[in-house]
């Protein structure tokens, strides 16, 4: 956990991620 605001000039705070579903990653046990 970080505290603060993000430096912008760094590079690791520029990585930008893009999700999958949930469903590609996850398990329901009480899929109804």
């Amino acid at each position: 956990m970080a505290l603060g605001y993000a430096d912008p000039e760094q590079i690791v705070n520029r990585f930008i991620t893009h999700g999958v579903p949930v469903e590609d990653f996850a398990v329901f046990l009480n899929n109804e």
